[in-house]
């Protein structure tokens, strides 16, 4: 090609190129926004979902069960507390 052919041929191909993404990018755009949406709709109902059957679930199950603010460690001592205890008593009590 001579250089007159190629200026005509990039210009042409730049025009094509903004021509493209003026009418992509708001495409795009509006794509995006409504995909942000639909995420944000989908995140929203698994969030309640799962709140409520972490209600449903947990509903029936007794303060300490559920895990109410009693850590493991206090619990574990307060178990083998009761086993030593168990220990303990059961010479005094045959006798």
């Amino acid at each position: 090609m001579n250089y007159v052919a190629e200026v005509i041929w990039d210009y042409y191909n730049l025009t094509f190129f903004k021509f493209v993404s003026q009418i992509a990018d708001p495409t795009l755009a509006e794509m995006g926004k409504n995909l942000k949406e639909a995420m944000k709709m989908l995140e929203d109902s698994q969030r309640r979902a799962e709140e409520e059957n972490g209600k449903k679930i947990t509903g029936d199950i007794p303060g300490p069960l559920q895990g109410s603010g009693q850590d493991m460690v206090s619990i574990l001592q307060l178990v083998q507390n009761l086993m030593h205890g168990d220990e303990d008593e059961a010479p005094q009590s045959t006798r």
